[in-house]
């Protein structure tokens, strides 16, 4: 949680093993995550959580947070706009929320 304070965009969850070169590692807080209810509602955040975690957080020693927040959001800019994903018909998630938006503005137009 504390690092969604410095990265503008990314999302109000804990990321744990963020490492900086010049700051020891801080301890877990403790606290647990709230529940869903829903077996499979979690997955679509857990899935990006994992990859923002395998590429590019854990292999990166951050020097600063200043460094840590570009880095970041580089990443999140990347996998939104840059990367297509299987879930949403091999689209990028922007184009898949553009296409999703433009069906939702015609049909409220038709009612």
């Amino acid at each position: 949680m504390w690092l969604s304070r410095f990265v503008k965009g990314l999302p109000s969850f804990p990321l744990l093993a963020v490492r900086f070169a010049s700051e020891p590692p801080r301890p877990f807080s403790g606290r647990s995550r709230l529940p869903y209810h829903h077996p499979e509602g979690n997955s679509y955040i857990e899935r990006f959580h994992r990859s923002l975690k395998e590429e590019e957080v854990w292999p990166t020693e951050y020097r600063n947070v200043q460094e840590a927040r570009a880095s970041i959001a580089r990443w999140i800019e990347e996998y939104n706009h840059d990367r297509p994903h299987y879930g949403v018909g091999n689209r990028t998630p922007n184009e898949a929320f553009l296409s999703f938006a433009v069906l939702t503005k015609n049909e409220a137009l038709t009612v």
